[in-house]
């Protein structure tokens, strides 16, 4: 079970280990969001207008924005695409944004979903604070495919 420590422990989704729901070498798991609370589900990014309903395949050099819960709003930019970097399938490597002095991943990011800032679309799933200033992240047109899953905006 997923909850929400400074909300009473309030459960928002469960999560049954299982082949279809995690896979190791993306650094992913899909869990069950519970839908008997009464709190609104969005694909809204926090602090934005845009809405986050279709992922989107990466560029070198394209600017990324995300909301981590351990730095909250940052960006950076895409560095380049690896098939394999350590044990992490199809990961990206991600980079200072120039002219940024802020510090754009920290603990608690992880899982936090960076987007195009243009269109808010999704194009990578925040895994893990790298080495030299870098982080790595999971593209999510490639977990979605892998999990068989599609992002779903409710009108």
């Amino acid at each position: 079970m997923l909850f929400i420590p400074d909300d009473n422990n309030k459960i928002i989704a469960r999560y049954e280990r299982s082949e279809e729901t995690s896979f190791k070498e993306m650094d992913v798991a899909i869990a069950e969001i519970v839908l008997d609370q009464d709190w609104e589900i969005s694909n809204r990014l926090i602090d934005d207008s845009k809405t986050i309903d279709s992922s989107i395949a990466w560029l070198r050099g394209m600017p990324l924005t995300k909301y981590g819960a351990g730095t909250e709003r940052t960006q950076c930019k895409l560095i380049k695409a690896y098939d394999q970097f350590s044990d992490l399938q199809n990961g990206l490597e991600l980079g200072a944004y120039p002219g940024s002095n802020n510090e754009y991943c920290d603990h608690g990011d992880s899982g936090a979903i960076w987007c195009d800032p243009e269109s808010g679309n999704a194009v990578a799933l925040h895994s893990r604070e790298g080495v030299e200033g870098k982080a790595y992240a999971t593209p999510v047109i490639l977990i979605l495919q892998r999990m068989g899953l599609s992002i779903f905006l409710e009108q």
